[in-house]
């Protein structure tokens, strides 16, 4: 539009300056009285008009070179910032519903007293985490969680505990992200194509099993899941391309599962919908070109999607220094 504008204001001005140059040379300016002549008002017009293309020029000129030179900043910022390797650390707890974690809770407070006389390692599968009182030497750590390892009999399976096992075995972390924040009513939870299709979006599922913790302080349990992913699937409209793309952009967070095996029950298929619907986001850790975006629970907003799945989302500031500020720790 600018460039528009300064193309028409070049074009116009050596056109006046030819009409007026003519009628000035070939009509009378005054009266014999010295009055101005109707042809002298109109030459005197076209100098005016003249001389306020001209600023105008350079007042758009300047602008182009402004708007020039700020795209060209922005390239290169771009090209800077590009983003080339992309990673996500993200804790969820689990739902309190006794049917999906009450049986491996049980196991865990029978074998607490066992645990509290172990400081690091109990039967090489858990791994405790204590506070040990500044009172009277000689006391019991205070156990605060508990990490049960994948060889661990406690740790869940398809095999043995169905849908808290089929949880663990494929939970995918999805992140959508929309270079122009949009209405929480617009958003679809995994819209690949069309209109309404995220700027850009990816899928982490841990090619390794989960970590998974049982925090006695909140009594619950947290899997952590950690993926790197290869750019070649990144599904990207080309609008959010580097770190610099994020300023004033929206991330939407919500949780995934593959399908359940055919010849699942109802009950289990229920059950593994209920505990991804009732889980929560505690913090996602996104690391960028080597660098940790932390968003924690606190600055998340939850919302239902159109398609009636939960998921967090949130406004990133709108410079970059602004966003290392309040998420890069």
């Amino acid at each position: 539009m600018l460039q528009s504008m300064l193309l028409v204001l070049k074009l116009l001005a050596p056109i006046v300056a030819a009409v007026f140059g003519a009628i000035g040379t070939i009509k009378e300016f005054k009266h014999p009285d010295g009055r101005i002549t109707n042809w002298g008002k109109a030459a005197l017009s076209g100098i005016l008009l003249g001389s306020a293309l001209t600023i105008a020029i350079q007042v758009f000129q300047e602008m182009a070179d402004q708007k020039t030179e700020a795209d060209i900043i922005l390239r290169l910022e771009r090209a800077v910032t590009k983003i080339t390797t992309l990673s996500a650390d993200a804790t969820i707890t689990m739902p309190e519903i006794s049917e999906l974690t009450g049986q491996i809770e049980a196991k865990l407070q029978q074998q607490l007293v066992h645990l509290q006389n172990e400081t690091e390692e109990y039967d090489g599968s858990i791994v405790v985490a204590s506070e040990r009182p500044p009172t009277r030497s000689g006391e019991k750590p205070t156990i605060t969680s508990v990490e049960i390892l994948p060889e661990s009999d406690l740790f869940p399976s398809i095999d043995r505990d169905d849908a808290l096992g089929f949880i663990a075995d494929t939970l995918i972390l999805r992140i959508s992200i929309y270079r122009s924040p949009i209405d929480e009513d617009d958003f679809f939870a995994a819209r690949w194509t069309g209109e309404g299709q995220p700027d850009f979006q990816v899928a982490f599922d841990s090619s390794e099993p989960l970590e998974l913790t049982y925090n006695l302080r909140r009594e619950a349990l947290d899997f952590t899941i950690y993926d790197e992913t290869d750019p070649e699937f990144w599904d990207s409209t080309g609008r959010i391309v580097s770190e610099v793309d994020l300023s004033g952009a929206q991330i939407w967070f919500f949780l995934d599962a593959a399908a359940p095996p055919v010849g699942s029950e109802e009950s289990t298929e229920l059950l593994i919908a209920r505990g991804l619907d009732e889980a929560e986001l505690r913090v996602v850790a996104m690391r960028i070109n080597g660098l940790d975006y932390f968003f924690m629970r606190d600055q998340l907003e939850e919302v239902r999607t159109i398609n009636n799945k939960k998921a967090w989302t949130i406004i990133l500031p709108d410079s970059l220094e602004e966003i290392y500020d309040q998420h890069v720790q």
